[in-house]
């Protein structure tokens, strides 16, 4: 039994070292985080503005001046309307590479209000560094600070958004010239404002420090590009596992969120606003669509968006763990164990099939309960479908080794 157990964990480790097992445990993992048995509620520190079609209808009807979806006539008047209830940080998930009208004269200082902040899109390059795809600039009249951050996603193979880009290498030439996500940017200087004493939440750059990314005393450990149920990923940048805030079948209760025809209607308080990030990004569906694939299913950018921040605080904080996986060494062990406990079941059950079935689905559960309590409290991702295999492979081998027929003289 030990010599089986030992060949067959060899080869399940070596079929998930060629990424042949990669579908199956991602397509595991996103069961799991849909059942952790946890609901964290919605981050308190957040509020989202949508830009449904609703409202995308309403700014066309009132005639309204400016380019994109959400025109300067809306957005002047949405960040006066934020301002009265003085947020702690306002941030734009919505390009606007292009000029501001001329009849919105205040909007242009709105956009270089120190609490504003927007996004830009990082140019798309080769194996070479070469730049194959534009990208898309910040505002080109928010001139103070840098107040803006790269909004990529890097989506897995099957388009589900599992990682989480938080900082990459300048792009020489690039008019998104910036190291931080949009995330990251907003996180930072949250902290920055809430900091009670001098480098309490100080920013470790790991382009050039060398290490990780780190903030105050919080450790972001960057993916490696074999980490859990990742083979031979590409990890390029500086990512993390996303761990998705756990609010029930409703990912978009990660904040409070409200259209921008309910802030116009005055159908927001100032305690929804004060001191909170606002994050203003598009949910219409029919003129356009900034929808992703997570394992929660489908979910807008701006409440990806939110996501992302949210991690950043609860980390920073102390209130919530990233996501973990074991050394390779610990896991080769732990599928070892599950392939010898399904050996061990079949062999002392073998007089009794109807038990080591019942034995083998109780075995399964057991370790699926183990596997989901694992990432529910201690966000650790464990190997599930290896080891899964390995017990029902071990328990077929060992009746099959005790069953075959033999050979007579």
């Amino acid at each position: 039994m030990l010599a089986l157990s030992f060949t067959v964990t060899c080869v399940l480790f070596g079929l998930r070292f060629f990424g042949l097992l990669q579908a199956m445990e991602l397509k595991a993992f996103d069961h799991l985080m849909q059942l952790r048995l946890l609901d964290e509620g919605a981050d308190p520190r957040l509020l989202v503005i949508e830009i449904t079609d609703n409202d995308l209808r309403t700014q066309i009807k009132r005639n309204e001046h400016g380019q994109g979806t959400l025109k300067d006539t809306s957005l002047n008047r949405l960040l006066m309307k934020l301002e009265k209830y003085q947020p702690r940080l306002i941030g734009l998930d919505l390009y606007r590479d292009f000029e501001t009208s001329a009849n919105e004269p205040d909007l242009v200082a709105r956009l270089n209000n120190e609490r504003f902040f927007s996004v830009c899109k990082v140019p798309e390059t080769d194996e070479k560094e070469r730049i194959v795809a534009s990208g898309i600039a910040p505002p080109k009249q928010v001139v103070k600070g840098e107040r803006f951050g790269f909004v990529d996603f890097i989506p897995d193979k099957d388009q589900v958004v599992r990682r989480f880009l938080m900082a990459q290498e300048k792009l020489s030439g690039a008019d998104c010239a910036t190291k931080q996500s949009f995330s990251l940017a907003l996180a930072r200087r949250y902290l920055e404002l809430e900091a009670t004493q001098n480098n309490q939440y100080k920013y470790k750059d790991p382009f050039e420090t060398q290490g990780q990314l780190q903030i105050g005393n919080a450790v972001f450990e960057y993916l490696q590009p074999f980490t859990g149920g990742y083979q031979g990923v590409d990890s390029g940048g500086y990512q993390v596992l996303l761990n998705y805030r756990a609010t029930g079948a409703e990912p978009e209760v990660i904040a409070k969120h409200v259209s921008l025809e309910d802030v116009f209607n005055d159908r927001l308080s100032e305690q929804d606003v004060r001191d909170k990030i606002v994050l203003i990004g598009i949910t219409a569906k029919v003129a356009i669509s900034d929808d992703w694939s997570t394992p929660y299913g489908t979910m807008s950018g701006v409440f990806v968006q939110a996501h992302m921040v949210s991690q950043i605080l609860s980390f920073v904080k102390g209130e919530r763990g990233l996501l973990k996986v074991w050394l390779p060494g610990i896991e080769f062990l732990w599928i070892a164990c599950w392939s010898l406990v399904g050996a061990g079941l079949a062999y002392y059950l073998r007089a009794y099939w109807l038990m080591v079935g019942l034995a083998g689905g109780t075995t399964f559960l057991v370790l699926y309960v183990i596997c989901l309590s694992l990432l529910t409290w201690g966000n650790l991702w464990v190997p599930f479908i290896p080891s899964a295999i390995a017990l029902f492979l071990m328990q077929g081998s060992i009746l099959f080794i005790v069953y075959r027929p033999s050979k007579k003289s």
